[in-house]
C-alpha cells in the first residue's frame, strides 16, 4: 500500500518575493543608467576642459607672437624669459633685466570674458616695478644768473587706465624705463664723486647733491 505524508511548503523568502525581485531589478536598471549618465557627463566635462585649454593655448601663442615682435625672448627649460636690459646696445649696467612670460589661466573662457583679458602675463623683477624719472634741479649761485628751474627727464606720462592688471606692453615699457633711469643715475653718481669741485658732490640714496 502507499502512504502519503503531507509536505509543508516553505514560505517564499524575501529574495524570492516577486515584488522584491521586481524592485531589485528596477534598482539595478537605474544604477546602470546612472552609471552611463555619469560617464557621459565626465566625458563631456573632459571635452569642455580640453576645448578650453586648446583655445587658451591658441590665444597664448598668438599673443606670444606679438610679444616677440617687440621684445627679445628665449626659452630656458620650460620657461619663456625676456630681456629688458640694454646689453644688446652695449650697456655695461649689471642688472640682468630678465622678465618671465606666463600663461593666464585665471579666466573661465565659457563665461563672460573681461575687456582687459589677455592670454599671457609678464612677471618683472620687483625692483623694476612702479615708475622712475631723472629730476634735475639747477639753483642759481650768483645774482646775475637767472632761475633755471627744474627739469624732469625720462618721465613717462601717467595714462589713466582701466582698473585691473596692466597690459604686458605697458608693464614692460615702465619696467625698462625704471631700469634706464637706474643706469643713468648710477653713471651720474660715479662721475659726480670723481669731479673736483670747491663743494664736493655727495650721493645720498637717490639724490646727487
Amino acid at each position: 500500500f502507499m502512504t502519503l505524508d503531507p509536505v509543508v511548503q516553505e514560505p517564499l523568502t524575501q529574495k524570492q518575493n516577486p515584488q522584491v525581485l521586481q524592485l531589485m531589478s528596477k534598482k539595478k536598471s537605474l544604477a546602470g543608467a546612472a552609471q552611463i549618465l555619469l560617464k557621459g557627463a565626465e566625458r563631456l566635462s573632459k571635452s569642455v576642459a580640453e576645448n578650453q585649454e586648446n583655445k587658451r593655448q591658441r590665444d597664448f601663442n598668438s599673443e606670444l607672437l606679438r610679444l616677440r615682435q617687440h621684445w627679445k625672448l628665449r626659452k630656458v627649460g620650460d620657461k619663456i624669459l625676456g630681456d629688458l636690459s640694454y646689453k644688446s646696445a652695449g650697456s655695461p649696467f649689471p642688472h640682468h633685466g630678465t622678465f618671465e612670460v606666463i600663461k593666464n589661466t585665471d579666466i573661465d573662457l565659457d563665461k563672460k570674458i573681461p575687456d582687459d583679458y589677455c592670454p599671457l602675463a609678464v612677471q618683472i623683477p620687483s625692483d623694476l616695478e612702479g615708475s622712475a624719472y631723472i629730476k634735475v634741479s639747477i639753483q642759481k649761485q650768483a645774482p646775475d644768473i637767472g632761475d633755471l628751474g627744474i627739469v624732469n627727464l625720462f618721465k613717462k606720462p601717467i595714462l589713466k587706465s582701466k582698473p585691473g592688471a596692466l597690459h604686458w606692453q605697458t608693464k614692460l615699457e615702465n619696467a625698462q624705463n625704471v631700469l634706464l633711469c637706474r643706469e643713468i643715475f648710477a653713471q651720474l653718481s660715479r662721475e659726480a664723486v670723481q669731479i673736483k669741485s670747491q663743494v664736493p658732490h655727495v650721493v645720498v640714496k637717490n639724490q646727487i647733491i
